[in-house]
């Protein structure tokens, strides 16, 4: 089967040019039209929801003020007494698009709405090119293409799904799919064996490891395939892996770092470790169970991720697959939605059982519906392939079967009616009403009274309608008078706290009452922290019991933002107008302090007798002096990831920091290198000598460095990698 396109050849450089980019341009303009909520209104956002409200705004906002200052964010001092930043993963330090958003113009310090708008936007429009890429690799006509890149990029998963971090891994599974099938196919099997690699890589750098894991797994399996059927691509498969790995590195060293030293809340009551499985319970919990079939074409009928192609993409693919199913990147596109689909219905497949317990690392990727993804990205190019066969016009019984099918629905919903069941069924209303448009579309079609064109652009405006009725139905409007919006509300109350707070000296520490101020407020404000909403923690802090008030103390949390004190000695200093109080904590510890006295322990519960003398530490103890002086300490410096103070003291004494301890912490004393130790079970340690002396910590992880340095390599390979062969195609 050929594409009926035209050839032009004979067109001049810049007209073949224009030509080219008028597919992307037009994708870019329906992109923009699409999400007109977030484009040519401000009534709507897509940010007011808990999870989005409440942990990933602040992220983006901590970054963006980092970058502002030229500083990469890969320390986070305003959560959890610090914890690393691009160790999360999740904040997605290391992916270059959240750079152009990062370096995107404040408002009045603050990350402004109408940039973040934009910036999710183009996140769609980015997996909808990619789409497009694929199909015209795939020798479809340009509006096809086109078609197939709006259902990806505006249905399904990157529809329904509103978590940056993921989208961001999900919209390069279609550049990842298009360079495997060209090594399938034969085509430049070496090169675009490390495009496809360092595609992946990207993909991992986004943050987010669920979708980059299925990803992995579906490309380690079609390698498998390709190498049973052709030993010599055992070497592609290796350049493969060695750009992946490259690529990712920025991302993926310091997350694996983070995770051995971290505890993970993973929907289980207690916090896993790296060498803890997830039970399969989890993954049970988040499978997208049976109704995830008929939610292939009624939305809001699957668990945890969404299903829904609508039926315009459906009976397209459908039709696609029937009319190219001898063509090997059909039948390989086919294979790879049918058994994501399966995959992602967990514990209802036994093979997924299977995979969970052989496949090392997959049991970490807890939601198996997520997989869907790939479902998606398997059926669009389908869809591509299906409006292009002439087959269509023919297609008699697939027409008869939408109207029945049509029929049949609106008796359903008519039965729903009239038990008063709308409420929950409502979206399933425009099944039928697109089943019977389309319908006509296909009659009119067959019978050659619209043109070939007429009818796909017809597809396209059935396929946005009934998009549009999926995908940004649900964002919150400021007018809705049925949806009380509050999450991104509550970042702009209790103003009057952070005036107070900015007036007084520091550095100090706050401890925020989660029920009250549910949101990121250490992030999102510039405070620090001893708590947040994270997915996790490092170990160190969790094991030290860091909630309980000998704990608060010794990390210097100095003020409490609560309605009423939860201490008898905490002394009440200010009232805010929302009716939350600022309460001291008189028995707080400084931010930084001096003692003579180091005592071995063999756990973080212990905790030094007297903090102010003694400090407590699980290995060897330094040799410090005895004296009764009073040690002075003065902060210098104190930013994210680079911190300096000048001592004071008469003998040979131990500087606590009360920050975290985590790897990559590096010390100077008076410029010269110095060790730091982990004391009073989660915090840093440096010895001083008698007299004044300048201390210095800066965060430079090796996990970093060497992840930037391979990234760096990773991009500048696959660069060379493709001038060369662009060359050869040109010369050859």
């Amino acid at each position: 089967m050929q594409v009926a396109e035209k050839h032009h050849s004979g067109r001049s450089w810049p007209l073949r040019k224009a030509y080219a980019l008028a597919g992307p341009a037009f994708l870019l303009l329906i992109t923009f039209l699409f999400f007109w909520k977030l484009t040519l209104t401000d009534e709507y956002n897509w940010l007011d929801s808990p999870d989005l409200a409440y942990q990933v705004l602040p992220w983006l906002q901590v970054q963006a003020t980092e970058w502002r200052h030229w500083r990469i964010p890969v320390w986070d001092p305003y959560s959890w007494n610090g914890q690393p930043l691009i160790g999360q993963a999740q904040p997605g330090v290391a992916y270059p698009l959240n750079w152009l958003l990062f370096r995107a113009p404040l408002h009045d310090g603050w990350i402004r709405l109408a940039y973040l708008n934009a910036y999710f936007v183009l996140i769609h429009f980015i997996a909808a090119w990619f789409c497009y890429l694929l199909c015209r690799d795939l020798r479809r006509s340009r509006l096809a293409s086109i078609i197939a890149g709006c259902s990806f990029a505006f249905g399904g998963f990157m529809g329904s799904n509103d978590w940056p971090q993921m989208l961001n891994g999900a919209c390069w599974a279609p550049l990842v799919l298009m360079f495997l099938l060209r090594v399938g196919g034969g085509h430049s099997t070496m090169a675009n064996s490390a495009f496809a690699g360092a595609a992946l890589g990207m993909a991992w750098l986004s943050g987010h490891h669920q979708i980059p894991i299925y990803m992995t797994l579906a490309a380690g399996i079609y390698w498998l395939y390709l190498i049973k059927r052709d030993r010599r691509l055992l070497l592609n498969a290796l350049v493969f892996g060695v750009l992946l790995f490259m690529v990712s590195a920025l991302q993926t060293l310091p997350a694996y770092e983070y995770g051995q030293l971290a505890k993970r809340w993973a929907g289980v009551d207690q916090p896993l470790g790296w060498n803890d499985k997830v039970p399969y319970q989890v993954h049970q919990d988040y499978s997208s169970g049976p109704l995830s079939v008929p939610g292939i074409l009624f939305q809001s009928l699957s668990r945890n991720a969404e299903s829904f192609t609508g039926i315009v993409a459906f009976c397209f693919a459908l039709c696609g697959f029937i009319a190219a199913r001898r063509k090997f990147a059909v039948r390989a596109l086919a294979l790879l939605a049918v058994s994501a689909f399966l995959f992602a219905l967990g514990s209802k497949v036994v093979e997924h059982g299977m995979l969970y317990s052989l496949v090392p690392m997959l049991e970490k990727a807890r939601n198996p519906a997520m997989a869907l993804l790939l479902f998606h990205a398997g059926v669009a190019p389908l869809i591509a392939f299906g409006i292009d066969s002439a087959a269509v016009r023919n297609m008699k019984p697939l027409r008869w079967a939408l109207l029945g099918g049509a029929g049949v629905l609106l008796l359903i919903i008519m039965g729903m009616v009239f038990v008063q069941k709308t409420d929950i069924y409502g979206p399933l209303v425009m099944a039928p009403f697109t089943a019977l448009l389309l319908a006509a579309v296909l009659f009119l079609w067959s019978r050659g009274e619209i043109g070939s064109r007429a009818a796909k652009f017809s597809v396209l405006a059935l396929l946005l309608m009934e998009l549009g009725n999926f995908t940004t139905l649900n964002y919150a409007g400021k007018y809705d008078k049925n949806r009380k919006l509050h999450f991104l509300a509550e970042h702009s109350s209790n103003v009057d706290i952070l005036k107070f707070l900015a007036d007084q000296p520091r550095p100090f520490r706050v401890r925020v009452d989660d029920e009250t101020l549910p949101y990121n407020f250490g992030d999102w404000n510039g405070v620090e922290t001893s708590g947040g909403y994270l997915a996790s923690v490092s170990a160190n802090l969790q094991e030290a019991e860091i909630n309980a008030p000998a704990s608060r103390d010794l990390f210097a949390v100095t003020y409490d933002l609560r309605k009423a004190a939860d201490r008898p000695d905490q002394v009440e200093v200010f009232a805010g107008r929302s009716g939350l109080k600022v309460y001291k904590n008189p028995m707080a510890m400084p931010r930084a302090w001096i003692v003579h006295q180091a005592r071995r322990t063999s756990h973080r519960f212990e905790k030094p007798n007297d903090p102010r003398a003694e400090a407590t530490i699980m290995s060897e103890p330094p040799k410090l002096a005895a004296c009764t002086d009073t040690p002075q300490t003065q902060w210098t410096l104190r930013e994210p990831s680079h911190i300096a103070l000048k001592t004071e003291a008469a003998c040979r004494g131990l500087l606590v920091i009360a920050d975290t301890y985590f790897p990559g912490w590096q010390a100077k004393v008076d410029g010269v290198a110095a060790a730091i130790l982990e004391v009073n079970g989660a915090e840093r340690g440096v010895v001083v000598e008698a007299g004044v002396h300048t201390v210095e910590m800066r965060y430079r992880p090796t996990s970093v460095i060497t992840g930037a340095v391979l990234s760096l390599l990773g991009v500048l390979v696959v660069l060379g990698i493709g001038v060369v062969t662009r060359r050869r195609e040109s010369n050859g």
